[in-house]
């Protein structure tokens, strides 16, 4: 996840469960959906991706829709607009996260693909640091 995502979803269970009064197990239910979903569209942009064989439009397409439905959350007032939020920001994660790995791994020579994708991971995991 990026910065952006880190800061919201760390706050966005607290403010589920005292200020919209949902029970936990009803957030967990929430939280294991929207993941199983993100994964899902994942896979499918990754084929979308190589049967465009585009990258880029993919990957904007994601990083855009992530980046709108920030202020969503801000504005949630109800259970519904916080789950639409989130659903739609699991799957710009989902469509520009493959769509990224790909465009990375296919301009890396084949010996130096390992050391990228370590790289790429470990660009990853600060990004969650810092959030």
């Amino acid at each position: 996840m990026d910065v952006s995502s880190e800061m919201i979803h760390s706050l966005l269970l607290l403010f589920m469960v005292t200020t919209l009064s949902t029970g936990a197990i009803a957030v967990g239910i929430m939280e294991g959906l929207a993941e199983s979903f993100a994964l899902v569209v994942k896979v499918f942009s990754g084929a979308l991706s190589d049967y465009l064989g585009r990258r880029k439009p993919l990957a904007l397409f994601g990083y855009s829709l992530s980046a709108l439905t920030k202020p969503i959350f801000a504005m949630a007032s109800c259970l519904g607009l916080v789950v639409t939020a989130r659903l739609l920001d699991l799957v710009g994660k989902g469509l520009r996260g493959a769509a990224r790995e790909r465009a990375s791994y296919s301009t890396t020579l084949f010996p130096l693909r390992l050391q990228a994708c370590r790289l790429f991971k470990s660009y990853r995991v600060a990004s969650n640091q810092c959030g």
